[in-house]
């Protein structure tokens, strides 16, 4: 942006689109490329952050069965363990 235009004759500005269109489309590749890249590395990641809480979550529900409470460490008035 902020370049200006000289009057030029028909062929040279036709010629100064065609390169600022290539550079454009250079630049769009340059960008889908790094995008790629950062959701690539960053998936891997997000999936191993949800795994994480998942397991952590079971062992609290594990924990709580084993003790026969509820959330809020009140007992369980139907759970028979080992039933």
């Amino acid at each position: 942006m902020g370049k200006t235009l000289r009057p030029k004759n028909l062929d040279a500005l036709v010629k100064a689109l065609v390169s600022e269109l290539d550079a454009l489309e250079a630049n769009q590749e340059d960008l889908a490329d790094a995008n790629s890249d950062l959701t690539a590395q960053t998936l891997p990641e997000q999936a191993q952050n949800v795994i994480s809480k998942a397991m952590d979550r079971l062992d609290v529900i594990r924990t709580r069965l084993n003790q026969g409470v509820d959330e809020e460490g009140e007992p369980c008035p139907n759970y028979r363990r080992g039933a």
